[in-house]
């Protein structure tokens, strides 16, 4: 067992021979130090190999230089993306990044919060596993900048940044709708998450608008994971009934349809047309390419980074303001005129 301590400040100083005012300017550059007693000091540091207390460093500079980012699922291509796009954008501006995978689990995203609160991390980008406001509400209470990103809650002092999920979905919806067909089905996510609801309603939306019933059989419960795409499609197309088209509310549960119409003897698009949602980077990949809704994810995260950090340096003194992006529908070969 190793009962060696940690060689502190006032051992550097001993060493050096000067006082510990001195190897605090020379570690934290905040007074000039000849460059004589700064070598002395380099030297003692490097021989006893001296390792910073960083949780002690944030609290004397109120500053950790470092951000957490807690996503319920980084196997989903989308929330990497929005991982990658927020680490690139912190690391261009001098700050490290804590990657926390909630799993969708809300008891696990609430244990999250309070540790990386506990670490001190200077801000927090959280996409929310669930419509929790009392949890948002008490992390804001910690003074901490918080961005929640792909949804928009009624939670004051917090900034949203998240796709038009609605305005997405009805152009998936009216992009089937105008290629003939009026029998079609829906993969939804878990009715408990905000983009989950928007998309639905884009969805209702223009099934109503051109008169078309939407019908309960249609309408199956995903949690946007591959296998509930498989399972939801096996319903869909096992009625007697069967419809022509299919809308799975992200690429994942898309790609899980498209597995099981192929087991099934379903061809993509001949008999059955498929509209993902997310575009992440497989979607161009598959056999067909799929049709979907493309979000920015990358950009999501880059821009939730450069509002946390506008907000801990003071530059962004207004209130937080929602951003919403628009979506874009990228037409492939999983779509075609019935």
């Amino acid at each position: 067992m190793n009962n060696k301590k940690n060689p502190t400040i006032k051992d550097i100083a001993r060493l050096a021979n000067v006082s510990t005012t001195t190897v605090s300017h020379v570690l934290n550059n905040t007074r000039r130090v000849s460059d004589k007693l700064s070598d002395r000091v380099q030297t003692v540091i490097r021989e006893i190999d001296y390792k910073p207390n960083a949780m002690a460093r944030a609290l004397r500079v109120h500053s950790s230089k470092t951000l957490g980012l807690i996503i319920p699922d980084n196997s989903n291509p989308f929330f990497s993306e929005i991982a990658l796009g927020a680490e690139d954008c912190a690391f261009r501006h001098g700050y490290s990044l804590f990657l926390c995978n909630s799993r969708h689990d809300s008891a696990r995203e609430s244990t999250y919060m309070t540790t990386l609160s506990t670490y001190a991390v200077d801000g927090l980008i959280l996409s929310a596993v669930s419509d929790d406001l009392n949890q948002l509400s008490e992390f804001v209470k910690s003074g901490i900048p918080l961005v929640v990103v792909d949804r928009k809650l009624p939670v004051p002092d917090v900034e949203f940044i998240y796709s038009d999920h609605i305005e997405g979905a009805r152009e998936a919806t009216q992009h089937l709708v105008e290629l003939g067909h009026r029998r079609i089905g829906i993969i939804t996510g878990p009715t408990d998450v905000r983009p989950a609801l928007d998309r639905i309603q884009g969805f209702e939306e223009v099934l109503n608008e051109h008169g078309i019933p939407i019908d309960p059989d249609l309408c199956i419960l995903g949690d946007f994971q591959v296998e509930s795409g498989r399972r939801a499609a096996r319903k869909m197309m096992e009625l007697s009934d069967p419809p022509t088209a299919v809308f799975a509310c992200n690429d994942m549960m898309a790609i899980g349809a498209l597995q099981t119409l192929r087991t099934l003897g379903f061809k993509v698009p001949e008999d059955v047309s498929l509209v993902g949602f997310d575009d992440i980077f497989l979607a161009s990949l598959l056999d067909p390419p799929l049709t979907t809704v493309a979000q920015s994810a990358y950009a999501i995260g880059e821009m939730a980074v450069a509002s946390l950090i506008k907000r801990i340096d003071g530059s962004n003194k207004l209130v937080p303001q929602d951003q919403s992006l628009p979506t874009d529908l990228i037409i492939r070969k999983s779509t075609r005129r019935l």
